[in-house]
């Protein structure tokens, strides 16, 4: 997690990035909105799962049994040093304004809807729903779409995973590489602003080879 908030950090301060955001594959987790909800107006959260929204709204609904996300809360804290652990999951609370479904498959990733954000924000999703990687890009392109002119597309990806499990499942995951990425966001008009990689092997629950973390600005005009 300290490798994603210290990226997020950097490009949200770099950039004075600001506006309305969306994240693809939120999944039941908030993690991955802490940074966003500093400098966002609204947040818009997506999943194709359906238990995985029903988790997260068990969080934003404060339910009892909702997943404790404070003690992470309160490493942003130690950092940020102008908020509270407190103040910051509340201000989370308030910046999500919709908890959707959503598919990557589709060239309408929330089927109905055609609107655009300022940032477009996925982790550990595309990867996850595709098997090869042309399939991949071709979710990548459709997220794409939702990013405005001169926008913000954030990435967090595992790279070269083929299989992962959860217990005994074995799932397959399309063994996306950094190189394939970063060729595909030049041909949609991105400009590439971060390129961070984390090296990990030899884990028993996936042949991933690291983690990656991308960000580009959607530029109409490129020289």
């Amino acid at each position: 997690m300290k490798f994603y908030i210290d990226n997020m950090l950097t490009l949200f301060a770099e950039q004075h990035i600001k506006g309305s955001m969306i994240e693809i594959g939120t999944g039941p987790t908030i993690y991955s909105l802490m940074v966003p909800s500093l400098h966002c107006d609204s947040i818009v959260c997506c999943d194709f799962t359906k238990a995985n929204r029903e988790e997260l709204q068990k969080w934003l609904d404060k339910k009892d049994d909702a997943f404790n996300w404070h003690p992470y809360i309160e490493y942003l804290a130690s950092i940020n040093g102008k908020r509270s652990a407190g103040e910051i999951e509340e201000n989370i609370r308030s910046k999500i304004t919709a908890n959707l479904a959503c598919n990557v498959r589709r060239q309408d990733v929330i089927e109905g809807k055609e609107d655009q954000y300022d940032v477009v924000f996925s982790s550990l999703c595309i990867e996850a729903a595709t098997r090869t990687i042309p399939d991949y890009l071709r979710c990548l392109e459709n997220v794409c779409r939702l990013v405005k002119p001169d926008g913000f597309l954030v990435i967090y990806v595992v790279t070269g995973q083929s299989f992962y499990k959860i217990g005994n499942a074995k799932h397959m995951s399309a063994p996306i590489d950094t190189a394939s990425i970063l060729t595909k966001l030049k041909e949609l008009r991105f400009k590439v602003l971060i390129t961070s990689s984390l090296p990990i092997d030899d884990l028993d629950f996936s042949d991933m080879n690291g983690i990656a973390f991308i960000a580009a600005q959607y530029c109409c005009e490129q020289s």
